[in-house]
């Protein structure tokens, strides 16, 4: 078994490092699938409602890792590789003032318009709603994990480290929609 680790990770790592992006975004869109299926499972679920896994897969593949990919470029220009304590908090600050603002902003709405299938004027009504109390309890999670991102891993990694996080985040969000949900009922 450990050999057939070593061996996927090795495969990973290469195809990591052949197309980027593509590996980033398949595994974003995987682990997104992932999450949802525990959800489904930890609300309850008797059956599996696979359409919204692949709707999140489609989430993760087109957009999380894709966009997060290109977030850390970007963070790479502007701030370097350097990873002293005061490089690393302002790049904290500004992921979590931009990056993070938007990207929960985005899984909100897509959850609500695409994989929950509300209208819009609802989906719109749901995002007020909830955005705020999401984006709170985000920047109780993920300074923590941009801290750690930034220190320690190297920038190839960044992505996988966070979209591992993110399935418990992703969890947390659709347990927190289908609360609100049964609430609005």
């Amino acid at each position: 078994m450990g050999t057939l680790l070593v061996v996927a990770w090795q495969r990973y790592l290469h195809s990591l490092g052949k197309r980027p992006l593509i590996t980033k975004a398949i595994t974003s869109g995987t682990l997104a699938a992932v999450a949802d299926v525990l959800a489904q499972k930890m609300g309850g679920a008797k059956h599996l409602q696979p359409k919204k896994s692949a709707l999140m897969a489609v989430y993760g593949l087109c957009f999380g890792g894709p966009t997060y990919h290109f977030f850390h470029k970007i963070m790479d220009r502007v701030f370097g590789a350097k990873t002293d304590p005061s490089t690393v908090i302002q790049k904290v600050v500004v992921e979590q003032l931009t990056f993070g603002v938007m990207y929960n902003l985005a899984i909100l709405t897509y959850r609500a318009y695409v994989v929950e299938g509300l209208t819009w004027a609802a989906t719109k009504a749901k995002v007020r709603r909830d955005y705020w109390g999401v984006q709170k309890q985000g920047w109780k999670l993920w300074p923590l994990v941009a801290f750690i991102n930034y220190s320690f891993l190297p920038p190839q990694l960044r992505v996988l480290f966070a979209n591992v996080l993110s399935i418990f985040w992703v969890c947390f969000l659709i347990m927190r929609s289908k609360v609100a949900t049964v609430k609005d009922r």
